[in-house]
């Protein structure tokens, strides 16, 4: 579900993304496409929704 990921899922990845180093850095780093993907494709309806409303 779109709010579980927002409310459980990406504050956990936040500091993850933020301190990962070698390996875990690098394996973060190739993927990063496919994660911006995923992410952004689950939050971007909930925006515009919000937008319509205001």
């Amino acid at each position: 579900d779109k709010n579980d990921f927002e409310l459980s899922t990406l504050p956990v990845l936040v500091p993850v993304l933020s301190t990962a180093a070698g390996e875990t850095l690098l394996l973060l780093v190739k993927h990063a496409d496919l994660i911006i993907n995923k992410i952004v494709g689950m939050s971007l309806e909930p925006v515009a929704e919000r937008r319509m409303k205001l």
